[in-house]
C-alpha cells in the first residue's frame, strides 16, 4: 500500500520525461554483490552495439567495473595516477581505455579495506573528471556504477551534484536486496531525485518476478528488465567478456539488447520514487513467502497478518508447532525463565558500559554530559596540555588548519589579559608537529604520513617521548594510531603515548584536556610512593593554560606557599616533566586551582585511583580567600607560628588600598553578567567598597555548572543575553562588568571587563576596582570638554 502523504509533490512534478538534447547521465545503485558492474558493463556494451557513445565510470574502490570491457584489464585508476601526478599533470588518456563497443571506461579507485574514505575518493574523483573537461564531451551516456547499496556522503556524489539524471537500481527478490532497494529510493527521494526504473537480476527464488514487479508498483515504478539467473554469465566472465560479445545471440543478451533499445528510445518516465513504509514492506514480502510455502502459512497479509505474525512465530492456532521449521517450541517458556533469572539478579548487577569496559574509563565533560552546544574541540584542548611536557612532542594528526588555530589561540593566549600587564612566557610552541592530511590521505587514510612524521620526530629531531592527538579529519578516516605505531617497531627508549581525541567527533575543548589528564595520569603516574608530609610538597591541579596570566598567578601561590617553607612538587598539567609526573604522589597534598566541573572530575579520579590527598579548598582569589587559604595550609604542615606576622603585613596593605578607592568609588553602582558563577572576590570586595552591587545575571558556561552565590544580592542564573541591552538601560549603573564587552552600549555607562578566571591572591578585586578609580577621576570637562558623548561610547572597546 503506497502513503500518499508522502508524497508531497504533484504527480506532474513528481514525473518527467527525459532530457534528451544533452548527455543522460544514469547512477547504479543496489545491494553490494548484486551484480551492479556486471549489468553495467553488459548494458553499456548494448547501447555501444547500437552506435551510442557511452562513458562507464566505476565508483568502486574494488576498480573492477569496467573489466569485462577490457577483456580483463585491470585500470589505473585515478585515485591511484593522483599519488604520482597532480591534477594539472595528468592526462586524459592516462585514466581512459577504450572498450568493447566503443564504450570509454575509467576507475575512480579509493583506499584499501578498511582505510580512509571511499566516499571521499569519488568526490576527488568527479572533480578531476571536471577538471579535464570529460562531463563537456559529446558522450550520450554515461554510467556511474557504486559502489554497494550506499546513497549518503561521497556515494551520493552523481545524485546530489546533478551529475546523475536518473537512477536504475539493481535487485534481486531476497529480502535484504528488496530492502536495500527500499532504502536507496528514500535516498533518492530526499535528493529530489528522479528513478528510471528497476532492474531485476535473479537468484532463482519462487515467484521472483512477480514479487519485483509488485515492489515497482508500490514505489511507482517500473521493471526495466528481469534478467534470468544463468552460467552464461559465469561463463562469460571467466572468459574475460561481457555477455554481449561472448555470445550475442544468447536470449538473454536479447533482453540487454532490448533494454538499451528502451533507453535509446526515452521509453521510460523519469519519477521520484515512494519508499515503502515499513509495515507494508514486510506484509509485501511476507505475502510472497506464504506463496513460496505452497499454503503452510494461510494467508495473511496487511494489518491482520501483522497482528498476529508473532503469535504465529511462538505456536499460534494456525500454526502447526516444529512441522519442518526447526523452530524451539519451547521458546516462550525460556524466555520467560530468562527474564525471572535477570531480575533474581539485578540488585547485585553493576552496570558495565562499553566506556567502562576501556581500563581509562572515561569522565566526560559538562557539555558532552548535558548534551549542550559543543566549545570549541578536543584535539584543541589536549593540545593545550600535551605541549606543556617540556620533555614531550605532540604530534597532531590532523589537516594543517587544525594545528594552525590551536598554535594561534596558545599563542595569543599571551595578549588575553594584557590590561594587566601580565604576559605568560613566550608560548610560540617549538613542541608541535603536524602531519598535515591532505585530500589523499583522506582517501587512501593516514597511516604512513602518521608514521613518517614519528620517524622525523625520533630521527631528526631527536624526541623520546612523543604524543599523538588525533582530529576528526583522521577519526573519519579510520585510522587505527595503535597499529600504525606498533608497526614501526621503535626502540625500547621511544615512548608514544596516543591520546585518541578525534576533534569534535571526540567532544569539545574541555573534553581533549580530561582525556590527556587521564591517559597521562594512568600511564606515568608511580603508584607505589608513599608521600611524606614532612617534605612539605603540594600538587597544583587544573592551571587554565589559556589565560594569559596563569604563569604570574603560579608566582602568587609559589611566594605564598614559600612563606612556610612549602614547595610545589608538579604542577599538571603547566610547564612540567614526565619526571615531575612521575613523582606526583611524592605531595603530600594537591591543590586544585578551581571548583570548576573539570576539577571536581579530577580530584573524584585521582582519589579513587591513586588515594591522592586533596586541599579542600581551591587556589584563592580576593582578600578573604586568601587568608582562609594561607590558614589552612598552615595547619596542615604545622606552620602556624609562621602565619600571624604574615596575615597581618597583608591585611594592614589590604585595608589601606580599599580606604583609599572607598574615596572615590562608595555610592557607585555596578551591574554584573558572568559565564563562572564563583564571583566571592569580586563580590566582597565592592561591598568593602561601599558600593551598589545592582545584579549578578550568570549566563550559562561552558565549563562548569551552576554553583550558588553566599551573598545577599539579586541573582539571575541561566540568563537570556539578549535582553542585557534591556536590562542595562533600565537599571542605569555606572558600571557594567562582563567577560566580553557587548557591542550595544547604553550611554553614561561605564564598561569593564573581568578575566574568567581572576588572578590569585589577596588583591585579585582590588587589581580590578583600581581600573574603576581611574574612570571616574576622569575630568570629563577639561581635556575631553568635545569629546565626553564619544568616550563613553568606545571606552574599554580597544
Amino acid at each position: 500500500m503506497k502513503d500518499e502523504t508522502n508524497n508531497e509533490k504533484t504527480e506532474k512534478e513528481r514525473i518527467a520525461k527525459p532530457d534528451r538534447d544533452n548527455k543522460f547521465q544514469i547512477g547504479i545503485y543496489g545491494k553490494g554483490g548484486i551484480g551492479k558492474s556486471t549489468i553495467t558493463a553488459n548494458l553499456s556494451a548494448s547501447l555501444g552495439e547500437l552506435g551510442k557513445k557511452v562513458l562507464q565510470i566505476g565508483c568502486d574502490p574494488k576498480s573492477d567495473s569496467t573489466k569485462l570491457l577490457l577483456n580483463g584489464k585491470k585500470q589505473q585508476t585515478i585515485l591511484d595516477i593522483l599519488k604520482e601526478k597532480s591534477v594539472e599533470d595528468i592526462k586524459i588518456e592516462d585514466f581512459i581505455d577504450v572498450g568493447y563497443g566503443g564504450v570509454y571506461c575509467t576507475e575512480a579507485g579509493g583506499p584499501k579495506a578498511g582505510v580512509g574514505c571511499a566516499g571521499r575518493g569519488i568526490i576527488t574523483m568527479v572533480e578531476v573528471l571536471k577538471n579535464k573537461g570529460i562531463f563537456d564531451f559529446d558522450f550520450d551516456y554515461i554510467f556511474y556504477d557504486i559502489l554497494g547499496d550506499v546513497v549518503c556522503g561521497g556515494f551520493s556524489v552523481p545524485l546530489r551534484e546533478g551529475f546523475a539524471d536518473g537512477v536504475i537500481i539493481v535487485t534481486s527478490g531476497e529480502f535484504q536486496s528488496l530492502y536495500a532497494a527500499n532504502n536507496i529510493c528514500k535516498g533518492i527521494s530526499n535528493l529530489n531525485g528522479k528513478l528510471i526504473g528497476i532492474i531485476g537480476n535473479s537468484r532463482n527464488i519462487n515467484n521472483e518476478e512477480e514479487l519485483i514487479r509488485e515492489f515497482c508498483d508500490e514505489i511507482g515504478s517500473e521493471l526495466l528488465a528481469f534478467i534470468p539467473n544463468d552460467r552464461i554469465f559465469r561463463q562469460s566472465e571467466v572468459n574475460r567478456k561481457t555477455l554481449i560479445e561472448h555470445n550475442p545471440e544468447n536470449k538473454i543478451s536479447r533482453i540487454f539488447l532490448n533494454l538499451a533499445e528502451k533507453l535509446a528510445n526515452n521509453d521510460f518516465t523519469l519519477k521520484k520514487p515512494i519508499p515503502m513504509e515499513e509495515k507494508d514492506f514486510e506484509s509485501l514480502n511476507y505475502k510472497y513467502l506464504d506463496m513460496d510455502c505452497e499454503g503452510e502459512l494461510k494467508n495473511h497479509d496487511g494489518e491482520d497478518f501483522l497482528k498476529n505474525r508473532n503469535d504465529n512465530a511462538f505456536g499460534g492456532e494456525n500454526y502447526d508447532k516444529g512441522k519442518e521449521y526447526n523452530i524451539d517450541t519451547d521458546k516462550e517458556e525460556k524466555i520467560i525463565q530468562l527474564k525471572k533469572t535477570s531480575y533474581n539478579v539485578k540488585k547485585n548487577f553493576k552496570f558495565i558500559s562499553l566506556m567502562d569496559k576501556n581500563p581509562l574509563g572515561r569522565i566526560y565533560s559538562k557539555s558532552l554530559k548535558n548534551r549542550e552546544t559543543l566549545h570549541g574541540c578536543s584535539l584543541a584542548g589536549a593540545f593545550s596540555l600535551t605541549t606543556q611536557i617540556a620533555d614531550g612532542i605532540s604530534i597532531m594528526h590532523a589537516p594543517p588548519g587544525c594545528g594552525y588555530i590551536s598554535s594561534c589561540g596558545y599563542s595569543n593566549a599571551a595578549l588575553i589579559e594584557k590590561i594587566y600587564d601580565t604576559l605568560n612566557y613566550p608560548s610560540l610552541n617549538t613542541r608541535l608537529m603536524l602531519t598535515n592530511i591532505r585530500e589523499e590521505d583522506v582517501i587512501f587514510g593516514g597511516k604512513e604520513i602518521l608514521q613518517d612524521c614519528i620517524k622525523r620526530a625520533v630521527s631528526v629531531y631527536g624526541w623520546k617521548n612523543i604524543f599523538i592527538i588525533t582530529s576528526c579529519a583522521s577519526a573519519i578516516i579510520g585510522d587505527n594510531i595503535e597499529n600504525a605505531v606498533s608497526e614501526l617497531k621503535l626502540n625500547d627508549n621511544i615512548d608514544i603515548t596516543v591520546i585518541d581525541t578525534q576533534g569534535v567527533i571526540g567532544g569539545d575543548y574541555y573534553q581533549g584536556m580530561i582525556d590527556v589528564y587521564r591517559t597521562i595520569a594512568k600511564k606515568y603516574i608511580n603508584t607505589k610512593i608513599i608521600p611524606e608530609k614532612e617534605d612539605c610538597l603540594v600538587n597544583i591541579l587544573n592551571e587554565k593554560t589559556m589565560l594569559g596570566d596563569a604563569d604570574y598567578n603560579y608566582l602568587i601561590i609559589e611566594k605564598l606557599l614559600a612563606s612556610f617553607g612549602i614547595k610545589v612538587n608538579c604542577r599538571y598539567i603547566r610547564n612540567t616533566t614526565l619526571d615531575e609526573i612521575r613523582n606526583f604522589k611524592k605531595a603530600a597534598i594537591t591543590l586544585p586551582y578551581d571548583d570548576g566541573f573539570i576539577s571536581h572530575a579530577l580530584v573524584d579520579f585521582l582519589r579513587e585511583e591513586y588515594d591522592i590527598e586533596i586541599f579542600g579548598k581551591k587556589l584563592p582569589s580576593g582578600f578573604y580567600e586568601t587568608y582562609d587559604w594561607l590558614t589552612m595550609a598552615a595547619g596542615y604542615f604545622g606552620k602556624d607560628k609562621l602565619l600571624k606576622k604574615l596575615l597581618d603585613k597583608y591585611r594592614i596593605r589590604y585595608e589601606q588600598i580599599v580606604e583609599e578607592q572607598r574615596k572615590t568609588l562608595s555610592g557607585k553602582s555596578i551591574l554584573i553578567f558572568s559565564y563562572n558563577s564563583n564571583l566571592d572576590w569580586i563580590v566582597k570586595t565592592i561591598k568593602d567598597l561601599g558600593m551598589k552591587l545592582e545584579k549578578i545575571c550568570f549566563v550559562r558556561s561552558a565549563e562548569n555548572e551552576d554553583m550558588p552565590l553566599d551573598c545577599d544580592v539579586d541573582v539571575e542564573y541561566g540568563f537570556n543575553e539578549s535582553e542585557r541591552y534591556s536590562l542595562i538601560e533600565k537599571l542605569k549603573p555606572d558600571i557594567v562588568l562582563a567577560h566580553i564587552n557587548p557591542v550595544n552600549v547604553v550611554e553614561g555607562v561605564h564598561y569593564d571587563t573581568m578575566p574568567y578566571y581572576p588572578k590569585l591572591g589577596f588583591f585579585s578585586g582590588l587589581e580590578l576596582s583600581k581600573k574603576w578609580v581611574q574612570i571616574f577621576s576622569i575630568d570629563f570637562d577639561e581635556g575631553w570638554r568635545n569629546e565626553k558623548k564619544l568616550f563613553g561610547e568606545l571606552q574599554f572597546k580597544s
